[in-house]
């Protein structure tokens, strides 16, 4: 059935002139004419708001009956139902997994660190100093602004 004739059958079966029907819908008569007669077809939002009049679908109203391919999906949506939630659990179980190891490798980190050995009796042996090389050639005396250059 051609869309011409579905759009006047649709008309006819909820009893209404094409008069009342452009009235509704925001149209003219003879836009609803030129539809039926096949002259031009109806925009999209034309399409769509003679859908919303009727209560119907655009499927029901161009092709007469929903396609099939609605009715298959239900049960395949309900299938996968079961593997979405399973996928999210595996996901969370990892992150769980990655959050566990990632805080064993920070406390055994922690653990393994070593405080400072204590010298023994308070003493500090001069090759456990670090020690550092000053040039003393040029030392500048702040007090008088005198330069000492030691020999």
């Amino acid at each position: 059935m051609e869309l011409k004739e579905r759009l006047a059958e649709v008309r006819m079966e909820h009893r209404l002139t094409q008069e009342e029907l452009a009235d509704k819908i925001g149209v003219t008569r003879q836009s609803i004419s030129k539809w039926e007669r096949g002259v031009i077809s109806p925009s999209a939002i034309n399409l769509i708001a003679l859908g919303k009049f009727y209560g119907i679908s655009l499927d029901v109203l161009v092709d007469g009956e929903p396609p099939a391919v609605e009715q298959e999906e239900a049960p395949l949506r309900k299938k996968q139902l079961p593997l979405k939630i399973m996928g999210a659990a595996a996901a969370a179980a990892l992150v769980l997994l990655v959050s566990a190891s990632s805080v064993v490798t920070i406390v055994s980190a922690v653990a393994k660190e070593k405080e400072p050995e204590e010298p023994e009796d308070n003493i500090i042996w001069t090759d456990d100093m670090v020690t550092e090389d000053i040039d003393l050639s040029q030392v500048e005396d702040w007090t008088d602004g005198v330069t000492i250059i030691d020999p």
